[in-house]
């Protein structure tokens, strides 16, 4: 023979639960997490700073599409001195694609 279950019961229990969930979710996404102090902001070791253009910066710069960049990153176009990888991204270092174009330009 099956025990007989009060839908009562099973009604009050999913809203203990229910209410268990709530609190818990609240207690652990209310903590505020610390804020480590502000700092001096980090100042280049070099005397001269380097200005660094994203690919669409540098697409632009170039007047060609984003496209371009890439592949001509892929096909080691770009000279390397030129590349900077932050992680995953790319940055240009834009007084060497100055040397690069002026080194590239043809002389009519």
């Amino acid at each position: 023979m099956q025990p007989h279950i009060n839908q009562q019961d099973v009604e009050q229990a999913i809203r203990t639960l229910f209410e268990w969930l709530i609190s818990e979710y609240r207690r652990s996404h209310s903590r505020k997490e610390e804020v480590a102090p502000r700092t001096a902001p980090v100042t280049p070791r070099t005397s001269s700073t380097r200005k660094l253009l994203d690919v669409p910066g540098l697409a632009e710069y170039l007047s060609v599409p984003k496209g371009t960049i890439y592949t001509d990153v892929c096909m080691r176009k770009i000279p390397q001195k030129a590349i900077v990888k932050l992680g995953r991204s790319l940055r240009f270092d834009v007084e060497a694609i100055n040397e690069w174009i002026e080194e590239n330009r043809s002389h009519r």
